[in-house]
């Protein structure tokens, strides 16, 4: 350096910038269930993607899901481990972004990764019968539908099993085998 040669014993010393950006490391298998607490990992980094050990600041997290616990966090040198995180909207591009609270415009966006809906859940799923009455003829039929929710009102498209319990009642409401029939999903 300066037509002075390094020896080969020289020690370089690097020294990470200022904070620009935050990087996510998200879990693998990155599909996530709505409802689920799963941990990430961010480091505040420099413009070069350099860790920057200094930064002790606090994020705030936002989404395009629904965040419902781990909104806040400090980080330690740099760093930000284990951080559990719950989302509960289904989205097949879901994001993370960690801004932080006391730097000018400083902020960072996860990966894209998938939330799928939690287990159905009956008293948010709905049973629709067309037509709600049937007539005692021997080729009556209804159609029943069922439309699957989670307890976050996610849909679920995914094919799962349901059980229906159908029940028969007479006109005057009493129980017999030859009334109407009533549908409810049983979870």
């Amino acid at each position: 350096v300066n037509s002075n040669s390094i020896s080969d014993d020289a020690t370089v010393d690097f020294k990470a910038g200022q904070v620009t950006t935050f990087q996510f490391t998200l879990p693998q298998p990155s599909t996530q269930t709505a409802g689920v607490p799963f941990d990430i990992d961010v480091n505040a980094v420099d413009a070069q993607g350099n860790t920057v050990p200094g930064f002790n600041g606090a994020v705030t997290f936002s989404t395009n899901s629904v965040i419902t616990s781990g909104s806040n966090a400090n980080f330690t040198s740099g760093t930000l481990q284990n951080h559990t995180i719950t989302l509960t909207e289904a989205l097949s591009n879901a994001t993370l972004t960690a801004t932080a609270d006391n730097l000018f415009n400083v902020s960072g966006t996860s990966n894209s990764f998938e939330i799928m809906p939690n287990s159905p859940d009956a008293s948010n799923s709905l049973v629709d019968i067309t037509p709600d009455v049937l007539r005692n003829e021997n080729n009556a039929q209804s159609r029943i539908t069922v439309i699957l929710r989670d307890a976050y009102q996610n849909r679920i498209f995914q094919q799962q099993t349901v059980s229906l319990s159908l029940q028969q009642t007479e006109e005057n409401g009493s129980a017999s085998p030859d009334g109407n029939a009533e549908a409810s999903l049983i979870n």
